[in-house]
């Protein structure tokens, strides 16, 4: 894992409004991304704003976990596709078979793929070696919050990561050994759920596989203080999965319908 020069603000920085308590908690496990934990709404904006003041050099974006997961002890961010012994086959026949639709034909042969598999890892059609993250902080807890209500097993604490990613120069870049691909630019105007979750992608183009290396910091918010309106607005997930509206999506099950 190649070593990130991150800033973070002092202690004083954080205390310099005496109405916001925001606490550094220590280190992300296995990693020296700061970890921290926050009250409200307000308190998570100051936060973030000094963490993309000090490393403007970087570009932040977000993505809310409903829990820490952990491999060898090490806080971990892989792509659902290296999460198991996977098959790369199935994505291979949905890519080939979602070349059909004809809102994906206007893109140039050389981004196609990278098009068509996108939808595929946001509407999550099956796994790919793509992770999901998004340039809202309330996109990105209340997606936590989300995923928090689908667990098995009840969760106290929702978690916003930051990562300080290479800034993008077109809507597909590829930059530093990734590949970053700006979901609100190539996605069809049929398509409202990527649109609404303002959604970015990221994966390696080498054999490297989790992004933890990438990891800017860590916040952690109780789950009852999201419940809270006064203190977080949540985005219903009525909007960011479930929309009815989203015309894409029910093209896209038509065409792997038509296929099977």
């Amino acid at each position: 894992m190649k070593k990130m020069n991150f800033k973070y603000p002092s202690e004083e920085d954080l205390k310099r409004n005496p109405m916001l308590h925001i606490e550094e908690v220590g280190e992300c496990p296995g990693l020296s991304a700061k970890k921290y934990k926050v009250h409200r709404y307000t308190e998570l904006v100051y936060l973030v704003s000094h963490l993309r003041f000090l490393n403007k050099e970087h570009f932040i974006l977000y993505r809310g976990e409903s829990k820490e997961h952990l491999n060898d002890n090490t806080l971990s961010f892989l792509p659902t596709i290296f999460r198991s012994d996977s098959d790369f086959e199935e994505l291979k026949n949905k890519t080939e078979k979602l070349g059909e639709l004809e809102e994906l034909k206007e893109f140039c042969d050389e981004n196609k793929e990278i098009v068509i598999q996108s939808f595929i890892q946001h509407y999550g059609l099956c796994k790919t070696p793509y992770l999901d993250l998004t340039q809202s902080l309330r996109i990105a807890y209340s997606m936590g919050l989300i995923n928090a209500g689908q667990a098995n097993e009840p969760r106290e604490k929702i978690y916003v990561y930051l990562f300080a990613l290479p800034y993008p120069c077109h809507y597909i870049t590829n930059v530093q050994d990734i590949t970053m691909v700006n979901l609100t630019s190539i996605c069809p105007p049929l398509a409202l759920r990527p649109q609404l979750q303002e959604g970015y992608l990221v994966k390696y183009n080498d054999d490297r596989k989790d992004f933890n290396e990438y990891l800017l910091a860590g916040i952690e918010i109780d789950k009852k203080e999201l419940d809270d309106s006064k203190k977080f607005a949540v985005i219903h997930t009525k909007s960011l999965l479930e929309n009815e509206m989203d015309g894409f999506r029910n093209k896209v099950e038509e065409v792997l319908n038509k296929s099977h």
